[in-house]
């Protein structure tokens, strides 16, 4: 039952503040309190009557709130389900409006064009209405695109639970003495091949599951890549038979071996290119991004073409 109003609450602590003061004087006489001059016996009585009274009528007002409240309360109990009913029944009306207009405009079926104004558009209104139709699609696309980035950023990670699991499932993934998984020339020559399952180079899932903060899907990739299997998947394939190369007729010695062409890139250099990447300023707006394209892509030729050095 909900509680009483401040006033009643009040007047209730009254009452038996009275009650106990009368009870106190009904049982004992006054400690230490001279008699009053002129105070005799039906004086003493008739403040006991008047308190009595006082005491019955704040009971009396007790009762008529308590009894209010209790009304109120029946009519609470009963008007709650049938307000939760009724908005149901507008929620669920609501929905099947909301549904005959989606399929409305999704047939091209323009509600609000008179009979008159229907046979002057002639065979030019569906035309009409599909126009109607793909500009509020792209309206909301455009809008959905916003609040779809949102909420793909409340998925990401936090950046610290991010990094702690790098941390674990990469040790030494940030290393700039030229030790770390990044440093890897087999490691980013691997990275340019296909995903069999996705489609996709495993250079670009790795780049996304980094702009995402998917520290999970990154050790993945690297033990993926550690293990010598396909990404996601438990075993590795078998590695197939090497055949072998027999050394020419006529000699022991080997054919000559092309050198490769174009720059030697150390491991050293590539370590210092991917630690200024990010942070330098030449690597930096339009034309810094482009040149730091350009030079990744040098990198990754180099790799093909085995000018790696240590």
């Amino acid at each position: 039952m909900p509680p009483l109003p401040e006033a009643a609450q009040r007047n209730v602590q009254k009452a038996h503040e009275l009650s106990r003061e009368i009870a106190a004087r009904g049982q004992q006489p006054p400690v230490d309190q001279p008699p009053t001059p002129g105070a005799s016996g039906p004086v003493a009585a008739s403040d006991t009557a008047a308190l009595q009274a006082e005491n019955e009528r704040l009971t009396g007002e007790i009762r008529r709130l308590n009894a209010s409240v209790r009304v109120l309360q029946s009519k609470y109990d009963k008007e709650t389900p049938r307000l939760m009913s009724e908005n149901d029944a507008l929620k669920k009306q609501l929905e099947e409006l909301q549904a005959a207009a989606q399929r409305k405009v999704e047939a091209g079926v323009l509600t609000s064009v008179t009979d008159e104004e229907r046979s002057l558009a002639g065979p030019m209104l569906d035309v009409v209405a599909k126009v109607a139709r793909e500009v509020a699609e792209g309206t909301i696309d455009a809008r959905l695109k916003s609040v779809n980035e949102k909420l793909g950023n409340f998925e990401r990670q936090h950046e610290a639970s991010y990094y702690a699991t790098l941390d674990a499932g990469i040790p030494g993934w940030d290393a700039t003495d030229g030790s770390s998984i990044n440093d890897d020339p087999k490691f980013l020559n691997w990275l340019q091949s296909m995903d069999p399952e996705t489609n996709r180079t495993r250079w670009t899932l790795l780049k996304n599951a980094e702009a995402a903060r998917q520290g999970h899907a990154i050790v993945e990739i690297v033990n993926a890549f550690r293990e010598g299997r396909d990404i996601g998947a438990r075993t590795a394939p078998p590695k197939p038979r090497t055949p072998r190369v027999d050394p020419p007729q006529g000699g022991d010695s080997q054919p000559p071996i092309d050198q490769p062409k174009g720059k030697i890139w150390s491991r050293a250099e590539i370590a210092q290119f991917y630690k200024e990447k990010n942070l330098s300023p030449k690597y930096q707006g339009v034309q810094g991004k482009a040149k730091a394209r350009e030079v990744e892509q040098e990198i990754f030729a180099a790799q093909r073409d085995g000018r790696i050095s240590g």
